[in-house]
């Protein structure tokens, strides 16, 4: 063993010994040297799946966060949707189980809406299919979707009715009126209609329109309307002639089953630029299922198609029977934003014709299913759409304890409704049909 490249002098050693403690040493330099390179590898590994985990970790929250925007857009977008339903035009198929409404819109996207009732136990039954699927992230309100597309079909139809009625009377140099008298006439006689609509097989709308084609009465119905002009015209010529002195005469006119009278105090339209006429009126009672005609002196607002009535008027025809036209108090109709004898008051069409169930009124079991024999005896309201109706009233105020017996009344009604045949009361007056 050397040391400075020169032999130790004076000192003795075992060279086996010193090889030994080399080799030890070198040994334990070798395992440390492994055991620091392992410990780096573990911290590296640790390090490294720390890494992947906080990436993940960072990945599944930002897949979450987009998940939750994606479904609050498409409830967005659901809503969105359901309050665009409104626009859209619908149609009405009666199935065995209730109704079904189906539309489409501009993107030829389908919805369908199965409706089992109003009931409580058809509540839950009720769905509103988009594409064959419901919504996933709204609730819907079925029965207020229901009831709007319901007016939306009666708009509609409404609507093409009075264009289609308008130039048939603009055709034939008449009137709207007379156009829809005349109608009814064969309306009244004819098999296949009901409720307003037509089921003769060959008419492709469901809608009764005698302008039809189609139509088993459509021949005489224009034969009629050319008769009925050529009668129009002649009276005009005639009519040229009148002196002047017949001219101030107030007209004589008849207020028909669906017209609208305001009951009033002072003869005034709620636009107060429009010309109030007056005129002598012809207006039908109902007297225990006998119809007498009474002469009346009232106003008429020519623009908004609206009569006007005394309320002391009012009252004397009250007392004789059943007052057989659409009547609102002046308070209600001042209320409304209408015009053209449309949407003419806030309360229901069964109020406008006098029925109620108010404690206070009075009015008896018998009054209130004499007024519905009545409505449905002269096609004012089918027996289904007042039952509509009167569930409405039940549903909407069936959690009101004060209520129960305006509920109890409405619930007999229904009954008498369901039970009741068309004509009964016309012929054999409500007292004979009657029963408790």
């Amino acid at each position: 063993m050397l040391y400075n490249n020169q032999p130790f002098k004076y000192a003795k050693f075992d060279n086996n010994i010193i090889i030994n403690i080399i080799k030890n040493f070198k040994e334990k330099e070798e395992l440390r040297k492994k055991e620091l390179k392992l410990e780096k590898l573990k911290k590296e590994k640790l390090k490294k799946e720390n890494q992947l985990k906080q990436k993940k970790l960072l990945e599944e929250k930002q897949l979450k966060q987009k998940k939750l925007e994606q479904e609050k857009q498409l409830q967005q977008m659901e809503v969105e949707i359901i309050n665009n339903l409104q626009y859209l035009t619908w149609k009405k198929t009666i199935k065995s189980y209730g109704v079904e409404y189906t539309s489409i819109d501009k993107n030829k996207n389908k919805f369908i809406l199965n409706f089992y009732g109003y009931g409580k136990q058809d509540t839950h039954k009720n769905k509103l299919l988009y594409n064959y699927k419901t919504f996933k992230y709204t609730k819907c309100d079925i029965i207020s979707i229901v009831n709007m597309i319901e007016e939306s079909i009666k708009k509609n139809e409404q609507i093409l009715y009075e264009k289609a009625v308008t130039a048939i009377a603009r055709n034939y140099n008449t009137t709207i009126k007379n156009v829809n008298s005349i109608a009814g006439e064969y309306k009244s006689k004819c098999s296949y209609y009901s409720d307003g609509k037509c089921s003769f097989y060959k008419i492709t709308s469901s809608n009764c329109f005698l302008e039809y084609s189609d139509c088993v009465f459509h021949d005489e119905f224009i034969k009629r309307m050319i008769k009925h002009s050529e009668k129009n015209l002649r009276k005009q010529q005639n009519n040229n002639s009148i002196s002047k002195s017949n001219k101030n005469k107030p007209m004589l006119t008849e207020i028909g089953l669906k017209d609208f009278v305001v009951r009033t105090n002072v003869f005034k339209c709620m636009h107060n630029k429009h010309k109030i006429d007056n005129i002598v009126a012809m207006i039908n009672i109902d007297n225990d299922g006998k119809r007498e005609q009474i002469k009346i002196s009232a106003g008429y607002c020519n623009e908004c198609k609206v009569y006007f009535m005394l309320n002391s008027t009012y009252q004397a025809l009250k007392n004789k029977g059943l007052i057989l036209c659409r009547i609102t108090d002046e308070k209600s109709y001042l209320k409304g934003n209408y015009a053209n004898g449309i949407r003419l008051a806030k309360e229901s069409i069964l109020m406008q014709y006098g029925y109620n169930t108010s404690q206070t009124n009075g009015l008896s079991a018998t009054g209130r299913q004499k007024i519905l024999a009545v409505i449905i005896d002269n096609k004012i309201m089918s027996k289904s759409e007042i039952i509509s109706y009167l569930d409405f009233f039940i549903n909407q105020r069936s959690s009101q304890a004060r209520m129960e017996l305006a509920i109890s009344k409405w619930e007999t009604d229904r009954e008498f409704v369901e039970n009741y045949k068309i004509g009964q009361y016309t012929q054999f007056g409500v007292n004979a049909i009657y029963r408790r």
